[in-house]
């Protein structure tokens, strides 16, 4: 009686993925009701197994307690099993949404970007911020290109190489190390 109950048990279970699969699938993209029925297809073929398995021992074994507890476990880690299914289905369905979300957030973003960009003033703007930028650049430019210029640049660096020999000398002196290149 117990083996009959714990087949009806499995049978139900199997049928309770295939519903719980076949909801779940509702208006959901082809790439999710894929992975809805890669996970359902997964747990279905382990209870199916488990039902062939119970139903070979049933034969091979007698029916005391220890086949009934072994028959109570089957039923609990089937119960585990569908509640573990059932989970990751929710998980795929939930990451559809989020997804989606994602989806809806990049293009409403998108869309509020585009229309700062067709928006007058503030083509009016950038292209005021092109034409100050140019006018510093060639200023710049100008500027570092002229001989007076040039030639302060080379002073200074000729000023910056002298200062850093005479910190060199006294740093040498300070820490009493004698020039090795002597």
């Amino acid at each position: 009686m117990l083996l009959n109950e714990t087949l009806d048990h499995l049978n139900e279970k199997l049928d309770e993925i295939k519903t719980y699969a076949e909801m779940r699938k509702n208006d959901m993209p082809h790439d999710i009701k894929e992975k809805i029925d890669a996970i359902a297809h997964r747990s279905l073929k382990v209870i199916a197994d488990v039902v062939t398995k119970v139903e070979d021992t049933a034969q091979k074994v007698p029916h005391d307690q220890e086949f009934e507890a072994f028959l109570d476990q089957v039923k609990e880690k089937c119960d585990s099993a569908v509640a573990y299914t059932k989970m990751k289905i929710d998980e795929a369905v939930e990451l559809s949404r989020h997804d989606e979300m994602l989806k809806d957030a990049s293009k409403k973003i998108q869309d509020t970007f585009d229309e700062i960009r067709s928006n007058d003033e503030v083509k009016e703007m950038v292209s005021s911020i092109k034409e100050v930028s140019a006018s510093i650049y060639a200023q710049i430019e100008d500027y570092m290109s002229k001989p007076e210029t040039k030639e302060v640049i080379a002073k200074a660096k000729v000023a910056t190489v002298n200062i850093a020999e005479k910190g060199v000398s006294a740093l040498k002196k300070l820490l009493k190390v004698e020039d090795q290149d002597k």
